[in-house]
């Protein structure tokens, strides 16, 4: 049976997507932006495309299609977590808290981008954050079709 994406289950929704291009940090993660920005920079780097960019916006709202980061104060139901990527009806968020660090940012536009993880320990979207920053040229075709680059 095959995993549906966070990317995937918004176009099969019919969510209008904008996927990756901007990634809205939230007031509430404003002590996250350059974290934030260091991480779109490198995956850009990874992908060889522009396809992230970071603004700050002045809600923690959601934006139709796009992506939003706001930040946690509590822990997850699992304390070890360090940021959480969820789909919502109006796109994705991604939820940090104060110890997600620019290698943690990355994994989480990984999720963003469409990926999921990887049994790889060197890739980028292991399960668990270890400062890899390696992606498969399939997930990197992943990511550029669906926000409709060509690889």
């Amino acid at each position: 049976m095959r995993r549906t994406t966070l990317a995937l289950a918004l176009l099969m929704s019919g969510c209008a997507v904008d996927f990756g291009s901007v990634v809205n940090v939230g007031p509430s993660a404003e002590r996250h932006i350059e974290k934030i920005v260091e991480a779109a920079d490198e995956m850009n780097g990874l992908l060889g495309y522009d396809v992230f960019s970071v603004r700050m916006v002045d809600s923690d709202e959601m934006i139709d299609g796009q992506v939003i980061v706001r930040h946690r104060g509590s822990p997850f139901t699992v304390p070890s977590t360090l940021a959480r990527t969820v789909l919502t009806r109006s796109g994705i968020a991604i939820y940090v808290r104060d110890v997600c660090d620019e290698r943690c940012f990355l994994h989480e536009l990984g999720h963003a981008g469409g990926l999921m993880h990887s049994s790889d320990p060197k890739n980028t979207m292991f399960n668990k954050v270890t400062g890899a920053a390696y992606l498969t040229d399939s997930q990197i075709n992943r990511v550029l079709r669906i926000n409709g680059e060509t690889p």
